[in-house]
Order: structure tokens, then sequence, then C-alpha cells
């Protein structure tokens, strides 16, 4: 205990304090860890438990006795509320009339935060007492409500049946105009084909006409149509073009076919000879391994000896330059193809679909 300037001092540890203090561990010399601090004594004694009991004592009042070990505590005088009014006691008269519980409760002012709160809280009871006044009156709208929804979907719904109706009458529709123009167009080729066999059989009777008009075949006699698959054609080359009299007739009717230049004379007679389908299995000169080398078969110089009877300046590395672009371009065309055939069947589906749905 030191005494500076009239102050008590004393030291006391900063780790396990009540431990030291109740085994009385001096503190070390210079004083490490220890806090100096300035004290009052309220009251001495030699016991640790009686020590630690006026502690709790001196928390409420300072008036701790230092001769005696029980200290007296303060006395607490209880409000004026909680009291009994008694009109006999000489007390009561000397200090006048006694107010009520009431009266200081209504002469009780309140902080800025509890009228905050209370504020806060008025505001949410009626914002609650708005919520459900205005959801009983959404619950005795909601029958009416539902019954003119319910109303609209039917009447969506005979709308859609109406339309469902009207797009399978169309289809029905298409469908017979679609057979009645294929039938058509058969017809119309066979009346073409007699009509060219007709003019063919004149210029050949005919008097004063070469040699030329005499030994000249179309490429329909030869071919009714272009293949649509590569094993067809390749059929077609061994067992159709396996002689020089019929190479030379493809030949000829090749040449038939013709064109503005020599580009578009290979793709007029390629595309007549078959489509991309058939084109995307093939390779130029065979640098592709999952393709087949289109510079092998036998059609590829009777088309190149066709084009040079249609073009006799053409050179044969114009001709390779031009079969490589349209053997390149093939499978991407036929990747559009498909996409295109794709998304029409889906613009026709999806009003069916969606009738399905609902």
């Amino acid at each position: 205990m030191l005494s500076d300037h009239g102050e008590q001092q004393c030291f006391w540890p900063t780790s396990n304090p009540r431990s030291k203090a109740r085994n009385g561990v001096p503190p070390n010399q210079p004083p490490e860890n220890w806090s100096k601090h300035c004290i009052r004594i309220l009251y001495r004694t030699d016991s640790w438990e009686k020590a630690d009991s006026k502690v709790q004592e001196a928390l409420y009042t300072s008036n701790v006795d230092t001769d005696s070990d029980i200290g007296t505590k303060r006395r607490v005088k209880a409000p004026a509320r909680f009291v009994e009014q008694s009109s006999d006691s000489e007390e009561d008269a000397n200090k006048g009339p006694k107010r009520s519980a009431d009266e200081d409760l209504r002469n009780f002012e309140p902080s800025p935060r509890v009228k905050k709160i209370r504020a806060q809280k008025t505001s949410c009871q009626a914002r609650h007492k708005e919520k459900i006044s205005g959801r009983d009156y959404d619950m005795g709208l909601s029958s009416s409500r539902d019954a003119t929804k319910t109303e609209n979907l039917f009447k969506q719904l005979d709308f859609i049946r109406e339309d469902i109706h009207g797009v399978s009458r169309n289809i029905d529709g298409l469908r017979v105009d679609v057979d009645s123009l294929r039938r058509q167009m058969k017809s119309n080729e066979t009346l073409l084909l007699q009509c060219r066999q007709k003019v063919e059989n004149y210029e050949r009777r005919s008097p004063g006409s070469g040699s030329y008009n005499q030994t000249r075949i179309r490429i329909d006699e030869i071919l009714s149509e272009p293949f649509q698959d590569s094993e067809d054609l390749e059929s077609f080359m061994n067992e159709r073009l396996n002689a020089e009299k019929r190479r030379s007739e493809m030949v000829s009717a090749m040449s038939s076919i013709g064109g503005v230049n020599l580009n578009q004379t290979v793709r007029r007679i390629y595309y007549r000879v078959g489509t991309d389908t058939v084109w995307q299995d093939y390779c130029h000169l065979g640098f592709n391994r999952e393709k087949k080398a289109w510079i092998e078969r036998s059609m590829y110089k009777m088309i190149y000896s066709a084009c040079c009877k249609i073009h006799s300046s053409a050179t044969q590395a114009e001709y390779e330059a031009a079969v490589n672009s349209l053997l390149r371009h093939a499978p991407e065309k036929v990747k559009k193809k498909l996409k295109a055939q794709a998304s029409r069947r889906n613009e026709l589906l999806q009003p069916l679909m969606i009738a399905e749905e609902q």
C-alpha cells in the first residue's frame, strides 16, 4: 500500500487477481504485470471471507463499519406510491397530501427513446390493421374474381378448340393439294418425255438434219432424277458405265445441259447427277480418309469431257478448282437444309403441341 500526495494507492494483479488476493501473493520487486489504483479503505479485517462479504455490501453503501464485522445497510425508502395512505398519521399531515400512483403515471414524462418506440409500435399496429382489413376485403372479392376468371378461361378454351379445328382442316386441305400437285407433276413429266421423243423422231426423219441431231441423247433418258445416295451412284458407275459406248452416251447427254461459264456448267451437271447428300461423301483428291476420292471415279473424267465440249477453252486446273469448291461446301449445305426442314416441321407442329398441352 502506498501514499502519494495524500491519496492511498495499491498494486493489483492483472491476471488471476482473485486467487492471488486470497492467497496473499505479494507483488514482485519491481512489480511486473501489476497495475496501480487509487483506493479508499472502508473496512479492515484479516479474514478473506469477511472481506469478500464486505465487498458485496460496499456495492450498495459506503457505511461499512471498520470496528465491527457486521456493517449496517443503508435504509432504502419505499416510493410514496406504494405506501398506504393514512389520514391519522402525523407524518402524513406534516408532509401534506400524497399523490396517487395514477397521478404519478399521468405526470410521468417518458424519455425520447421511449416516445420513439411507442410511436413505432403505434404505426406498426395501424399497418397491421390496414393489412387485415385489406385481406378481408380481398377475401370478400375473391369468389367473384374467381368466377370471372373461370368464365374467361372457358371462353379462351373454346377459341383454342376452334383454332385447332381450323388448323386441322387447313392441314387436310394442304395434304389434298400436295397429292394433286404430285399427280399433276407426274403427268406433266410423262407428257414432256413424250413430246421430246416426238421432237427427236421428227428431227431424225427430217431431211437435211445433221449427224449430231441423229446421235444426240438427253440426260433424262439415262438419269430420270439425281442420285440421293453415294452407294447408288457407285453402283450406277460400275454397272451402267462399264462399256465405252455407254460412257460416250453419258458424256453426250451431260454436254446437253450446258451453262454460261465453266463454273455454272460444273454446278449444273453435278447437281443433275446427284444432290449435296451424295457429294458430301466425296473428297476431291482423297486426302480425307473418311471420304472417297472423287478423282479416281470414271464419272470425274466424263464430266470433264462434257465441260470441254461446251467450253473449248476450259483448262483442267479451272475444272479442278470448280469441283473442289463444290465438294468442299456440300456438307455445309446439307446441314443448312436439314436445319431449315426441322424449323419448318416445328412451325407446323407447334399449334398441335400447344393444343395437346392445354
